[in-house]
């Protein structure tokens, strides 16, 4: 063992440590959380608890790929790391059997690596992903989603887009994910195959929450920097699919509010 803390150079003195941390400062919105991690070697700064809950039960090698179920691909839109996930759904049971990884990455580069990968798809294929991916870039005019209906042209599947118009609570997207991944009867509704998965694997055992929000970093130096990406993207088909009874009964408050009334009504009644 050699000491590799920055106290033990004769070099690095109090001037240079003000010096240091000023420029971690004015170089990453969470200075304080980078300088810990790399330069006090303290981690502390991304504890919190962990977001997912797993067990080996939710991961099985050798996931088949059937080419005439509806192969959902599921988009969380960042230059780098991006990250899609490919599922299938078997009768309820979530697969994920793939995933695209490309750092940096340009949208074109993401649908074309998903096209060598799946060429000639028979079944539907049902698109889900960040509502942010709406918002048109005052460039081009010209949304992520609009250069994925581009540069899908001609594929051979027919789509269905399930992409909301805003996107749910971080916390009910955690919730529903993981009451996914084991029910309340215990039944596993969740299957990761953790060989063509990797970054989904290390993010369910990785990632961690604090105060009901993800914790994420901006400094690409730091080994967490590449966390989350592969989670959320996974999260947003889920919970489109399976969401959350709070989430649902956000959406409806004049159902709510009529059932109420009604209720009031045989109430009286009685």
């Amino acid at each position: 063992m050699v000491p590799v803390h920055y106290s033990h150079d004769p070099e690095k003195n109090d001037q240079w440590k003000s010096g240091a941390i000023e420029k971690y400062r004015t170089e990453n919105d969470d200075w304080q959380g980078s300088w810990n991690r790399e330069m006090e070697m303290d981690f502390s700064s991304v504890s919190g608890a962990a977001a997912y809950r797993f067990s080996a039960a939710n991961f099985l090698r050798g996931l088949e790929y059937s080419v005439s179920l509806p192969l959902c691909l599921t988009m969380d839109f960042n230059v780098e790391p991006c990250v899609w996930e490919v599922a299938q759904i078997v009768r309820g049971l979530v697969c994920f059997i793939d995933e695209i990884r490309l750092s940096p990455a340009s949208i074109e580069e993401m649908v074309r690596e998903f096209r060598n990968k799946f060429p000639a798809h028979q079944g539907e294929l049902w698109i889900y992903g960040d509502a942010t991916g709406n918002g048109r870039n005052p460039q081009t005019g010209k949304s992520c989603y609009d250069l994925v209906r581009l540069y899908l042209r001609g594929y051979p599947a027919s789509q269905v887009w399930k992409v909301p118009v805003v996107n749910p609570q971080v916390i009910d997207r955690i919730n529903a994910f993981n009451l996914k991944m084991r029910g309340v009867d215990g039944q596993v509704g969740i299957l990761i195959d953790p060989d063509k998965c990797p970054e989904l694997t290390r993010d369910l055992k990785e990632v961690v929450i604090r105060g009901g929000k993800i914790i994420k970093v901006k400094k690409r130096e730091d080994p967490y920097f590449y966390r989350t990406h592969a989670s959320d993207s996974a999260s947003y088909l889920v919970f489109r699919e399976w969401p959350v009874v709070r989430a649902l009964m956000a959406a409806t408050p004049k159902r709510q509010a009529a059932d109420r009334r009604y209720q009031r009504v045989l109430g009286a009644m009685r």
